[in-house]
């Protein structure tokens, strides 16, 4: 929360002024709770000034196994032909007979798929993947895909980041659509890029899904992942590190276990919220 609170974008602390309120309110509460362990430590320290250390708790966000799985029974993303190129229809909106759709590159057959879900902005860092993509493609030739799920105030920054690399044809930006999840199965592996993180939903939704995930080495995602991780690999927080991670994915070198279980995750992450609960009476 404090490096949300410093953020820049477009040479302005976006968010200072608001997070410094909010941040000011604080004392009032009985707790303040982080979704992440290591999270729980660093805002402990970060956030000292606002509150008093007894005040900070951690408690897990919660999956929902039946919207996770949901598209694995109604599945609503298949190929068709576009253009002579297989495609899949992301959103549609259809009114008085005329249907207005978005279509995207399907998945390859002929590499891998890497995707990353979030918004486009300085904290989720798609522009350091961009350029690990860019080193990827160059050792590999132009084979494997990254879809970038999500919009944000760096949207155009990013796509002129893609053909300032050349990777313009390999990297399809999908925008915002209820269909992440269900395209994210499809792929072959997750990235998360990001700077800082709480709890990254999408990271756990991935291990759910059995998917191998590649995520920098930030407090947020050791706390989902642990610091020796069996779902992926935790790699440095640099280009250098999401490249060798993504080469060590596709060398099959990376270690991804399957067995995740969604239901004990979330008793233990209702048992810690009772917990503050029945504290608090």
């Amino acid at each position: 929360m404090a490096a949300e609170k410093l953020k820049v974008v477009n040479d302005k602390k976006v968010h200072f002024k608001n997070l410094t309120r909010i941040f000011s309110l604080y004392k009032f509460f009985d707790f303040i709770a982080s979704v992440g362990e290591k999270t729980l430590e660093l805002n402990k320290t970060n956030l000292a000034e606002y509150s008093e250390e007894k005040q900070f708790i951690y408690i897990p966000n919660v999956l929902d196994p039946g919207s996770l799985f949901k598209h694995r029974k109604e599945s609503s993303l298949e190929k068709f032909k576009m253009f002579n190129e297989d495609m899949l229809l992301i959103n549609d909106q259809r009114e008085h007979g005329r249907v207005r759709a978005t279509a995207i590159t399907a998945p390859t057959v002929n590499g891998k798929n890497f995707i990353n879900i979030g918004r486009l902005s300085p904290e989720k860092d798609q522009e350091k993947l961009l350029q690990a993509f860019a080193l990827l493609l160059r050792e590999e030739g132009p084979i494997h895909q990254l879809y970038l799920v999500g919009s944000g105030e760096l949207e155009k920054t990013l796509k002129a980041e893609t053909i300032s690399l050349g990777i313009e044809d390999n990297v399809i930006f999908t925008g915002q659509t209820n269909k992440a999840i269900e395209l994210l199965d499809k792929c072959d592996c997750f990235l998360l890029s990001s700077n800082h993180e709480g709890q990254p939903m999408t990271l756990l939704e991935a291990i759910a899904l059995n998917k191998p995930v590649i995520a920098t080495n930030i407090e947020g995602n050791r706390s989902v992942l642990g610091d020796n991780s069996q779902y992926g690999d935790i790699v440095e927080n640099s280009v250098d590190g999401l490249l060798n991670g993504m080469k060590k994915f596709l060398s099959g070198e990376m270690k991804s276990s399957h067995d995740f279980d969604i239901q004990k995750y979330d008793n233990y992450a209702m048992e810690e919220f009772t917990k503050m609960i029945d504290h608090r009476d």
